[in-house]
């Protein structure tokens, strides 16, 4: 689901018919605000603990609906009674016969009152959005400092109290690292808030280094405007250094998760200063790789001994838990099936996901290369010799000694994952099936040896089943690889149907045609692997002939409308999925009945 903001608000806002919702409900529409839009929730959520991830989702769809009633209704009189009313349903879910008819307000009031969260750094969020829309611009630094207490460090406050953590003390340290995200996103972004009328460099700043408003819409920084942005960049720094000792002051997890915030505003500076100050020609940005090399930090650094209430047994506990959270927040399709397994393949599982994430995400990260993917193949040679990098490795190379895994299948995945680096043709089908046996093929063949089903006749059957599912993320996935340049289709079904690939995906009879006829491959590929169902144990049965199904009910739902597909990314509901699932377990148990 694709976030349009003005759909929500019609659908949802002032004017919308009045509908009561229930909290499973209401929590279900938070979940979905923040998967489809904050990107790095899935990162966060690895080191949240599974009860308090409702409230984050509930804490974050608060914050998102009320940035978004400041900056994406065009209209700044609209914004200011939009916001408004946001504050009116905020506080009158405060009353205890109130029921509120807002589903993220629904939720919110229930996390606010199980942990005892106070209504300030709501308000004070709401205040900070109104002021976007009254200020453009800054005085001086305390002016500044003056918003960032409103518009950023009661984020940190309620995070604090979701965590039952909170003191005067603990906050006052929040407060430093907040104000230095804020800050640090302000010289990122001096461009971009430009083009919006916004200037966030205090006045008094400006002219003390000469730097006009002719300087600020330069395609480039001056010299002037570069040593100030440095100026600012370390006094930055020192908000980060101040609040730094928080890392010590809270328990783990939750010290992991601000410590991952800190470092992560601390290196949007160190692009800044890698960029020579200059944010205007090209916007400083923290890649993937580099997000990558964080968690890894974050998650096999030592633990803050003093106030660790909660520690890890160990670092292979550690990164089993961290391979969990990741499966859980990012595995979508596959998750509920690994619930299937017994608890020692329920882990494996895990951390192959983990694995197999962390490859594919380094090849849609823009700025990766292949360089990236040759250090993340040398790691995990390094890791199967005993010296882990990452979070998923331990738990990765446990697996592996658990499980008969080749850890060829695992470098082979590499292997595809870098096909996909760059532009992306296709020739015929041999090279396809070739591309879809290194993607998805070669993880059926580590999760045989994790259901104790690796044999030869079974591996011949999981072969097909992954050119059928990789086939199905194709097909699915079309208009977004054509953005990235990637046509999976290949040449020789491209000219049959008269499509150019210069062109495609394009609407129109030929494009439906050769959806369909791509889609009855797939299928021939799904009826080929379908005796391996029968050949499983029960656990792993159980598992395949979930996510079989779930793919299966996808591609019908896709070969239904493929047109569909160029404006919005398919996908089932969850409660589709939940009966697949069912049925699968219910199907396993009669056929070893039998």
């Amino acid at each position: 689901m694709a976030w349009t903001f003005q759909t929500h608000l019609q659908r949802l806002g002032p004017h919308s018919p009045r509908r009561l919702w229930s909290l499973p409900a209401a929590r279900a529409y938070c979940q979905k605000v923040t998967r489809v839009h904050y990107e790095n929730f899935s990162v966060l959520s690895c080191f949240v603990p599974t009860g308090l991830l409702p409230d984050f989702r509930a804490v974050y769809a608060f914050c998102r609906w009320s940035d978004d009633l400041g900056d994406e209704v065009g209209d700044e009189a609209r914004s200011l009674e939009l916001l408004d009313w946001w504050e009116s349903l905020f506080l009158s879910s405060l009353k205890l016969e109130s029921q509120p008819d807002h589903p993220v307000i629904v939720a919110l009031a229930d996390t606010m009152r199980r942990r005892s969260i106070p209504p300030s750094p709501f308000l004070d969020l709401i205040s900070a959005f109104r002021q976007d829309q009254r200020v453009k611009a800054y005085d001086s630094m305390s002016q500044l400092l003056d918003y960032c207490s409103r518009s950023a460090n009661p984020v940190g406050r309620i995070v604090l109290h979701l965590a039952g953590q909170f003191s005067p003390e603990k906050a006052a340290l929040s407060d430093e690292i907040c104000t230095g995200l804020q800050l640090a996103n302000f010289w990122q972004d001096i461009a971009r808030d430009r083009l919006i009328g916004r200037t966030y460099i205090p006045a008094d700043h400006l002219a003390r280094h000469q730097v006009s408003a002719q300087d600020l819409d330069s395609s480039t920084a001056p010299d002037n405007l570069r040593r100030l942005v440095r100026e600012l960049v370390e006094s930055t720094r020192g908000h980060f250094q101040r609040g730094a000792k928080l890392d010590h002051e809270l328990p783990f997890p939750i010290n992991r998760q601000i410590r991952l915030f800190r470092l992560g505003g601390e290196r949007v500076l160190d692009a800044i200063e890698n960029q020579g100050y200059d944010t205007l020609r090209k916007r400083p940005r923290v890649t993937k790789v580099d997000k990558l090399r964080l968690l890894a930090s974050v998650v096999t650094g030592p633990v803050p001994q003093a106030a660790s209430l909660i520690k890890p047994r160990d670092a292979l506990a550690r990164s089993k838990a961290w391979c969990r959270r990741v499966a859980r927040t990012q595995a979508g399709n596959f998750f509920p099936a690994f619930r299937l397994l017994p608890r020692d393949q329920f882990d494996a599982m895990c951390a192959l996901y983990a694995f197999m994430r962390a490859t594919d995400d380094l090849a849609d990260e823009t700025g990766s290369s292949t360089k990236d993917l040759l250090e993340w193949e040398n790691s995990l040679a390094k890791a199967l010799l005993g010296s882990p990098s990452h979070p998923c490795h331990a738990a990765l190379v446990d697996a592996c000694s658990r499980f008969p895994i080749n850890p060829a299948w695992l470098r082979e995945t590499i292997t595809g994952v870098r096909q996909d680096m760059g532009t992306v043709r296709i020739a015929d089908r041999a090279e396809l099936e070739a591309y879809c046996y290194k993607v998805a093929s070669v993880v059926g063949l580590c999760c045989l040896a994790i259901w104790g089903a690796d044999t030869e006749e079974n591996r011949a059957l999981a072969i097909p089943a992954g050119y059928a599912m990789q086939l199905t993320n194709i097909l699915r996935d079309i208009r977004e690889d054509k953005a990235r340049d990637r046509i999976y289709i290949p040449s020789t079904i491209l000219e049959k149907h008269g499509l150019m690939a210069a062109d495609f995906p394009r609407e129109g009879p030929a494009f439906i045609a050769l959806y369909r006829g791509m889609a009855g491959l797939a299928r021939e590929y799904f009826r080929a692997a379908r005796p391996l169902g029968a050949k499983l144990p029960r656990a792993g049965a159980a598992m395949y002939r979930g996510i079989i199904g779930i793919y299966a009910a996808l591609l019908d739902e896709m070969e239904a409308d493929p047109e569909a597909t160029l404006v919005q990314r398919a996908s089932l509901p969850g409660w589709r999925k939940a009966a697949i699932i069912a049925g699968a377990w219910a199907g396993s148990i009669s056929a070893r009945g039998r």
